[in-house]
């Protein structure tokens, strides 16, 4: 039996006395931001630590007879557990799933006291935010002597028609060695649509069965069933399991592209990190959920990792919502890309790590790709093409249904197979950090940066994706891409067309790409079979590698890498609180939303110098209320994938504009600024197919509280994500940044999350004190332990305070509710 084991533990570091927390926590977003991290912008500037998480579990004396494990899936970073002082288990990758054993060390009967030690002190470790500590849920797992290995129920999809040919195969595993019946049933609403059972007396057990008139799981029809696997011995059920499973077949090849069910499937994609904005590394399942529905609502079918196994919560969303998912293992082979990252561990733990992945991932329908790294420069050498053989071969023997690519970047592999190691700190991986660290700095402070592969390729804009045709960048990545099953290409695209024609069997797909050219990468992934898919990077904005999305302005211009205070990239479809920006409306344009979107820049950075960036297309936001630049001239920009657009401002029609794939979906119209409505109408031919309008907001502009849910489950698990807004009587949000707001909670709740999308801010999270940002800000709310009220109460300055008041209840009050 599985029980949560999430609440009850204290968190302690630097000899400060434990506080409580209950898990998912992220130790790291508490710690102090200062210029002086030593991983800098990477991490947004928040430091590392050493960090010691206790808990203890009354085991009852019949566990004696049982066997007893612990689940952590994900701690960030080299944790050492220990049960009543005996070490359990070890792990250095912080995002890899693990199971311990704790039968050693148990003493029935007794409180046990578990400790899980956290070192994320080496620092920097990684080019983005990482967290720190037990950012993800903790189970434990009782069984008996039978019981079923861990992820030991595998199901696969052989075959797809009238009647469906699926599979089960399931290890048990038997303390006493005795022959076993398993037996499994397939239902879908409460009706079992296949059975089957065998017996076996080795532990393996392998059952065929057949659906009749099977529903599919896709992306457009994410339809699951219920499998239920028991194992049992004289009818006496000894250990049982359900998941959720689709029926679904995936493959590829040149000619006819991606084939999900054998339909011809285009991947609509963008990268994602683990981080969720305010809530730091914490994972938690209702944030996942919310990520996958703004995506998905937004026109997003597919996700691709970045650059770590997803959760399993996002999983279960993406099986539920209905997401194909590129899940992908890690950034770092075995050449480092910053001081202290997992390069070190990487030759001694990527075939567990890989394996925690994959087997992790095998009964979600939604995961249809596995990738095996990201822009490791080692795959334009020999010994990192065997690497990614031998992971190819690992993912197929773990689970042969799925496909195996890898994020290379071509120009960072042109680089490598001419002995340029950018992203290498230099010297042999089992150097003491500490003295690489210190020889880097001395000796190659520029060249060693692990974010100057991004710098290079800002700098050099456009021209980075015509240098890819030169004879090195094919030579480079060939010998890895031929290992893989789908060639992966990192900011690629001027070689799709070239490859085609020199290796008509490869089939593609555009693991990275910048967004601004969303529409001209998704013309070539509709023109041609090979290429299945396109992921912009990146989906959502995220923690870390600050700023590499933000425009800076005349006499405050700084390059791609931002000083202090920046913490967040400031790049995404979506921004840091869920708010869908340009780049997003943009995207939704490519994949044939012909509905315009409206939006317009701050007419106070128009005619300005900018410092540009390839992570971000424009500034303008969807907005029309400027009420301090009147007559001021801006830019009205219209996205469509109609053929053409007329912008009207307050009646008066101010032309009309081509639009479409042809045009980049994009309509721009040079405008005076003048309170009122703007209204965009889009035309295929001369018909009318889309019209939309921004209004400017009335006088009487306060604080305007909006929240996702209303009732919450007790037991610190659900979370409510309240937009703050400062809006009109409307609801016509006023794009003001920098108002002060403070938000505080009482009742039954906490307080998870409270800030902004401004990647320059300055308060962080965990305090409840932020400023706006293009005139909204986010709360999150908690549920706390037990049933009752919780309120929020957020105050701004100079426009009024505003509250809102959820209901949280016990599971028995909600289902008594839903019957």
């Amino acid at each position: 039996m599985k029980h949560d084991l999430n609440s009850g533990w204290t968190v302690s570091s630097d000899g400060r006395e434990p506080v409580g927390v209950t898990l998912p926590h992220d130790a790291m977003i508490y710690e102090r931001r200062t210029p002086r991290a030593p991983s800098g912008p990477a991490s947004g500037y928040y430091p590392g630590n050493v960090y010691t998480y206790r808990t203890d579990i009354d085991a009852p004396a019949e566990w004696a007879d049982k066997h007893v494990s612990v689940i952590f899936e994900g701690v960030y970073r080299h944790s050492t557990v220990m049960l009543n002082g005996v070490v359990v288990g070890t792990r250095p990758s912080g995002y890899a799933e693990f199971t311990v054993d704790l039968d050693s060390a148990l003493r029935p009967g007794l409180k046990n006291e578990l400790v899980v030690l956290v070192d994320n002190s080496g620092q920097p470790n990684t080019r983005w935010y990482s967290g720190s500590g037990l950012y993800r849920r903790v189970c434990l797992l009782v069984e008996g002597p039978t019981r079923f290995a861990p992820d030991g129920v595998q199901f696969r999809t052989r075959a797809v028609g009238a009647i469906a040919s699926v599979e089960v195969e399931v290890d048990v595993i038997d303390d006493d060695g005795q022959p076993t019946d398993v037996e499994v049933e397939l239902g879908r609403d409460g009706i079992s649509v296949a059975k089957g059972g065998v017996r076996t007396t080795d532990g393996h057990a392998y059952i065929p069965l057949e659906v009749e008139a099977p529903e599919l799981w896709s992306a457009d029809t994410p339809i699951l069933y219920a499998l239920t696997v028991r194992a049992s011995r004289d009818g006496v059920t000894l250990a049982e399991r359900t998941e959720r499973v689709g029926i679904r077949t995936v493959s590829a090849d040149a000619r006819r592209g991606l084939l999900v069910n054998g339909e011809s499937t285009l991947l609509r994609g963008g990268c994602l990190h683990h981080d969720n904005g305010v809530l730091g590394a914490a994972t938690f399942r209702d944030a996942e959920y919310r990520r996958v529905r703004i995506l998905k609502e937004l026109g997003f079918n597919a996700i691709r990792a970045g650059h770590n196994p997803l959760s399993r919560d996002l999983l279960d969303a993406c099986d539920e919502i209905g997401m194909f998912v590129m899940d992908e293992l890690t950034d770092v082979w075995f050449k480092p890309k910053s001081t202290f990252d997992s390069g070190r561990d990487f030759r001694a733990w990527w075939r567990r790590d890989l394996e925690s992945m994959v087997v992790k991932d095998r009964n979600h329908a939604s995961v249809i790709l596995y990738s095996i790294g990201n822009e490791n420069g080692e795959t334009a050498t020999a010994e990192g093409v065997d690497f990614a053989r031998r992971m190819v071969a690992a993912c197929h023997d773990l689970d042969p249904t799925r496909l195996v690519t890898a994020g290379v970047n071509p120009f960072l592999n042109a680089l490598a197979s001419a002995g340029i190691g950018l992203l290498n700190m230099g010297g042999d991986e089992s150097e003491d950090p500490s003295a690489r660290a210190a020889r880097s700095m001395e000796d190659a402070p520029k060249l060693a940066s692990s974010t100057l592969i991004n710098h290079l390729m800002n700098v050099l804009s456009e021209r980075i994706l015509t240098y890819p045709r030169l004879p090195r960048f094919d030579s480079s990545t060939k010998d890895v891409f031929a290992a893989l099953d789908i060639a992966g290409y990192n900011y690629g695209t001027g070689q799709y067309e070239l490859h085609a024609r020199r290796y008509p069997d490869r089939v593609m797909v555009g693991t990275e790409t910048n967004p601004k050219d969303i529409v001209k990468n998704w013309n070539l992934v509709t023109e041609h079979p090979f290429l299945i898919g396109d992921f912009m990077w990146t989906a959502w904005d995220y923690l870390g590698e600050a700023g590499i999305g933000s425009y800076t302005y005349g006499k405050d211009r700084v390059g791609l890498i931002k000083p202090f205070p920046w913490l967040a990239a400031d790049c995404g479809a979506v921004d840091l609180i869920g708010e869908v920006t340009a780049a997003g409306l943009l995207a939704a344009a490519a994949w044939g939303k012909t509905e315009p979107a409206i939006l317009s820049r701050p007419p106070q950075y128009v005619g300005l110098k900018k410092v540009p960036t390839n992570w971000r297309g424009t500034d303008a936001i969807a907005s029309w209320s400027w009420s301090e630049d009147v007559g001021r001239k801006t830019e009205v920009i219209v996205y469509s994938a109609a053929d053409a657009v007329e912008l009207f401002l307050n009646g008066r029609s101010l032309g009309q504009k081509p639009a479409g794939p042809g045009h980049g979906c994009t309509a721009v119209f040079p405008v005076h600024y003048e309170p009122g409505e703007l209204v965009a109408v889009s035309y295929t031919g001369s018909v009318e197919v889309g019209r939309s309008s921004l209004r400017s907001a009335a006088d009487g502009v306060r604080l305007d509280l909006s929240v996702d849910r209303e009732v919450l489950s007790a037991g610190e698990q659900d979370l409510a994500f309240v937009r703050v807004s400062l809006a009109d009587g409307e609801g016509t949000v006023v794009p003001l940044s920098g108002v002060a707001v403070a938000a505080s909670v009482t009742g039954a709740g906490t307080l998870a999350g409270f800030g902004s999308a401004d990647a320059r801010a300055r308060h962080g999270f965990v305090n409840g004190l932020s400023s706006t940002f293009n005139g909204r800000a986010l709360a999150v709310i908690r549920s706390g332990a037990d049933a009752g009220e919780v309120t929020l109460t957020v105050v701004s300055d100079g426009y009024g305070r505003a509250s809102i008041r959820l209901s949280v209840e016990n599971d028995a009050v909600q289902e008594d509710r839903r019957r």
